[in-house]
């Protein structure tokens, strides 16, 4: 029985790796593509949208629309120190969610090792 349960959590630690490793990946693709989004390289045709399903369609024209109404408040801003602390805002968020997307890999990696 102690064998059956031991190679059960083996199983399972081989599992859980397989799972951070595709969640490693996955998070350097979207960072990836989000550069490659940002410099235009990526963009979305009219002919590749309507492949998508609506769900998908309804998604990408709230983003759309999320993406216009950022621009149109930075736009907006009328002073660069405005400016400059909304910024700042934005990239103090990013930081505090790549730190616990870290946090969050390092647990899954000791619970793996546990």
């Amino acid at each position: 029985k102690l064998r059956d349960y031991t190679d059960k959590l083996n199983e399972e630690g081989v599992r859980w790796k397989e799972m951070l490793a595709e969640r490693k990946e996955l998070y350097k693709n979207t960072d990836r593509n989000a550069k490659l989004v940002q410099s235009g390289d990526i963009a979305i045709q009219d002919d590749v949208k309507w492949t998508l399903t609506g769900e998908e369609r309804l998604k990408l024209t709230k983003t759309a629309e999320n993406c216009r109404a950022a621009v149109t408040q930075l736009e907006n801003i009328s002073s660069n120190s405005n400016l400059e602390i909304f910024l700042r805002s934005i990239s103090t968020a990013n930081v505090k969610r790549d730190t616990k997307i870290k946090q969050n890999n390092e647990k899954l990696s000791n619970a793996v090792k546990a």
